[in-house]
């Protein structure tokens, strides 16, 4: 379906046109898809003062990897969907922008439930197999290991806050966002000292605060969606798919986990990370299909 990206979702007067105030309009949307990649620079800053040595490039190698599959799928998704959000806002479609926003999300959850949970099962062999070589030996394995493990479980939350945050500038809204993202970004920083000075925790412990601080911000933002912007409540049937996705990607998990040990030994690590992933997603899909996850049922329809 082709849209118009260039449909605002408020009217412009002529005077907008300037740079000075198109800068002053992209500067919230800027921060607020941003927030989340703001939460991980002032960890990597507070990663210098408060980790022991190497801790913040552990945290950094960490953070790479996980950004890998929350850039592939909840970023690329909110921005794809982006521009339809936009349509239907200046439109004042307020029951399609709604279910729009909700099928998002489940689509997301689709592919993101599944990674992060096989990111959580697989992370020593990924932190092995990226990075184990010359002075990177066991110890930074088993720090980074332990905050990618962490942070496989804010994928969901950090894509979640992006689409909730686009669904607001659609309808015109450039502020909630943004003082919402301040506040979660206060929250990051007082939950990093905690953990770390406070609990006596390493890599994991900034790990731990960016993944709460993800929830956090998703669960400000999304009663604002009724309440502020006057948008309907949800009205798709989210728990069943949702424990769907949960169950085959629980399958997925512990099926790639498996075949990783297993194999290891006999084939080198290397590939068999490449099989037990393989097996893990051969794992989910069939039973994604098998429990008609909607996301993939449609997808399976089209085909």
């Amino acid at each position: 379906i082709a849209l118009n990206a260039e449909v605002s979702p408020v009217p412009l007067p002529a005077s907008a046109a300037q740079p000075a105030q198109v800068l002053r309009r992209a500067a919230p949307l800027a921060l607020g898809a941003a927030v989340y990649q703001v939460n991980v620079m002032v960890d990597g800053l507070m990663a210098e003062g408060l980790l022991s040595d190497g801790g913040p490039t552990l945290h950094y190698f960490a953070n790479r990897v996980q950004q890998l599959p929350l850039a592939l799928v909840a970023i690329a998704a909110t921005s794809a969907v982006f521009p339809a959000l936009q349509e239907l806002g200046h439109a004042g479609k307020r029951e399609a922008l709604r279910s729009l926003h909700d099928r998002t999300h489940l689509a997301i959850a689709a592919v993101a439930v599944p990674a992060a949970l096989g990111m959580f099962a697989l992370a020593r062999p990924i932190v092995e197999v990226s990075f184990e070589r010359g002075a990177f030996g066991a110890e930074g394995v088993a720090r980074t290991s332990r905050a990618l493990a962490v942070l496989a479980f804010a994928i969901l939350p950090a894509g979640a806050t992006g689409l909730i945050a686009r669904t607001y500038y659609a309808m015109g809204d450039f502020t909630t966002p943004v003082r919402v993202s301040i506040v979660a970004l206060l929250l990051n920083v007082g939950f990093n000292v905690w953990f770390l000075v406070g609990l006596g925790m390493d890599v994991e412990g900034l790990a731990a605060a960016t993944c709460i601080t993800s929830v956090l911000n998703a669960v400000l933002l999304l009663p604002g969606l009724t309440r502020s912007l006057g948008l309907p409540r949800c009205r798709e049937a989210l728990l069943q798919p949702l424990g769907a996705i949960l169950a085959a990607g629980t399958a997925n998990a512990a099926v790639a986990y498996g075949v990783e040990r297993a194999l290891d030994g006999p084939l080198g690590r290397t590939a068999a990370l490449g099989l037990a992933i393989a097996a893990g997603g051969v794992t989910y899909l069939a039973l994604a299909f098998a429990l008609r996850v909607p996301g993939l049922e449609r997808f399976r329809r089209t085909r």
